[in-house]
Parts: structure tokens; sequence; C-alpha cells
């Protein structure tokens, strides 16, 4: 298994910068994974205007409510298992 076959779930409620500084880190990983997908915790007002300006490729899955840490996360691992990773970190 190489970087390409992982997905980076992350899940943020409410705070942009935080998650913006979070993604940025991410960003500049010297190997990149396959993916990275942001789990919007049902945040107001919602985070994908703020992190698709600035990362485009990130992509966002946004629950309607919060579902709290480990419902953030296990929403966002079976979505990134669903579309092929073959590992999520």
């Amino acid at each position: 298994m190489n970087a390409a076959d992982i997905t980076i779930v992350i899940v943020a409620w409410n705070q942009a910068q935080k998650t913006l500084d979070c993604l940025a880190t991410v960003a500049a990983l010297h190997t990149p994974p396959g993916g990275v997908l942001l789990v919007d915790n049902g945040s107001a007002p919602p985070l994908a205007a703020a992190v698709g300006a600035r990362f485009p490729t990130v992509e966002i899955l946004r629950l309607p409510d919060n579902r709290g840490f480990a419902g953030g996360y296990n929403a966002g691992i079976q979505h990134a298992l669903d579309s092929g990773a073959a590992a999520v970190l």
C-alpha cells in the first residue's frame, strides 16, 4: 500500500480557521494522501465556502447536524471506504 491508497478524514465543527490550518498542514505533507475528506459536522455556517476557496481538491461531506466526534468520524470513514479508499487515516 502507498499514500495514494489512503484517504485522510478530518471532522470539523464551527471552527473555520482551525480547519483551514489543519488542511494546510495536510497539504504540506511530503507524500500527499490519495484524498482528503472533510466532514462538516453540522457547522453553522457551513465550512464548504471557506474550505473550497482555499483547498478545491478537498472533498466535503456535509452532515445536517452535529453527530459528535465518533458519529462524524464514522460517517467519514464509511464514505471514504464506499468511495474506494483502501485505508483511512
